[in-house]
Order: structure tokens, then sequence, then C-alpha cells
């Protein structure tokens, strides 16, 4: 479930990407839309997914693998936030600051290790999830702060040249 939600939010964002880069303006909002579209269908199919989940689990994989249910719902809200991260990363490079992208998963993976090392004793499978999930929320925190800052930025050089000098 978990895979088949990341291959579907990868593929129809790298399909969409070209717009965001070398479409036109008109192209450029069509695509902004598409995307929203595409993630609210997802959190309504992972939402679906995550209420149903042992249900789920038990018809795909059998009764002994309905404990997993906790881990699948966590992971779930963890595709979410890869999802949204995925998108602010292509918007990132669309307006050419990817220079940020390494260091926002560096930190992504500091994160996770710690994540992993304090939440495993305590919490097992479902304590590697939320380590995976805190990792995600990380980098999509500080993607969207340095994407943030960027637009205020270049909105205030665009006021700045339009201005006329007094």
């Amino acid at each position: 479930f978990v895979t088949g939600a990341q291959v579907f939010s990868q593929a129809s964002l790298f399909a969409l990407y070209p717009f965001l880069t070398r479409g036109t303006q008109q192209e450029r909002g069509s695509a902004k839309k598409i995307y929203v579209a595409l993630a609210i269908a997802g959190a309504i199919f992972w939402c679906g997914v995550a209420f149903f989940a042992e249900i789920l689990i038990n018809l795909v994989y059998g009764a002994q693998f309905v404990a997993a249910a906790p881990i699948l719902r966590v992971l779930l809200f963890a595709v979410g936030v890869q999802w949204l991260a995925a998108y602010v990363t292509r918007w990132m490079i669309a307006m050419g600051r990817q220079s940020i992208l390494p260091y926002a998963q560096a930190v992504g993976c500091a994160v996770n290790r710690i994540s992993l090392a304090v939440l495993i004793p305590g919490m097992a499978g479902v304590g590697a999830a939320w380590a995976t999930l805190l990792a995600d929320a990380a980098v999509v925190i500080i993607l969207g702060l340095v994407l943030l800052f960027s637009v205020q930025a270049s909105r205030s050089q665009n006021e700045a040249a339009t201005c006329p000098d007094l």
C-alpha cells in the first residue's frame, strides 16, 4: 500500500515537472492545480487505507499481519509528507534553488538516525515508522522555509525593480 502510494506520487510529479520549468504561465498554473488535485485525491486514498487498515491487511496479507496496521497508518502519513517534499523539491529546482537540497536531506538523515535510536527500543516497528515520518517532516520544514524566504525575496526584488526612484 505504501509503495503504491509512493510510486503514484513520484510518477505524477515527474510527469508534471516539465510544465513547472518550461511551461507558459498558464501551463504552470494548471500544473500546480493538478498537483493540488492529486494531493487531495492521494490524501483521500491514504485516509481510506488508514481507516480500513486491518481489513485490507487481512484481505491482502492474512490475519497474521493485522498487527502491522499501526505501522501502516504512520507510514501513510509519511507518504503524504514525502509527496509534499517531492513537490517542494521540484518547485525549488524550477526556481534554481536546488543547492539547499543536499543539506535538507542531511538533516533528514540525522533526524532519522536519532529518532530510530530513541524510538525503536520502546516502540519497535511503530517507532521506526514514526522516525521515518519525523525525518521526512524535518526535510519538508527546511525546504518550506527556504522556499518561503526565496519567494519573499523574489517578490521584494520585483517590487524594488518596479518602484520608481524618488
